[in-house]
């Protein structure tokens, strides 16, 4: 199984392109957010992107780092990163397993993991949130919501493909 979490704002902002913007954008999001997204990161098995490296923290299995770079290696204190170049092997790997991989980022790999995801857990702030990175694409898939928790400043919602 394949699910995705991310938290976006009403205008399905999930980012900044550059550090600076995205330390920026940190410094606006609701206090509990932190707890809420740590909630949601609670997995076995995560894949990123390389840029998105530090959202995979709280997985205790498999950690995965998405990149067609053949030169990329994982920074110093980053243990037990396994390598993928090829997102389709992931998907071979867990789209019919019992299993979850949970994938957390950036934009990039939400948009090749989209058609393939059967669960979304959204984190969406009440007030815009800066940033450059919009995804919008998973509101045009066929995903219902399942349910749905309330937070100071936000919402956090569970959405299942049908």
């Amino acid at each position: 199984m394949i699910r995705m979490a991310f938290m976006t704002d009403k205008n399905y902002v999930i980012g900044d392109s550059t550090p600076k913007g995205n330390e920026a954008r940190f410094k606006q999001l609701p206090p509990l957010l932190t707890e809420a997204m740590r909630e949601l990161y609670d997995t076995d098995n995560i894949a990123v992107g390389a840029a998105s490296l530090g959202q995979m923290i709280r997985a205790r299995k498999n950690r995965y780092v998405l990149t067609e770079n053949p030169e990329y290696k994982a920074p110093e204190g980053f243990e037990n990163i396994l390598i993928c170049r090829d997102f389709r092997e992931l998907v071979d790997l867990y789209e019919e397993s019992p299993e979850e991989l949970l994938i957390a980022g950036g934009r990039s790999v939400f948009l090749q993991f989209l058609p393939y995801a059967s669960i979304l857990d959204v984190a969406e702030a009440d007030k815009p949130v800066p940033g450059d990175l919009v995804f919008d694409q998973w509101k045009k898939e066929p995903f219902k919501a399942k349910s749905s928790k309330r937070w100071e400043g936000f919402n956090t919602t569970r959405y299942i493909r049908f």
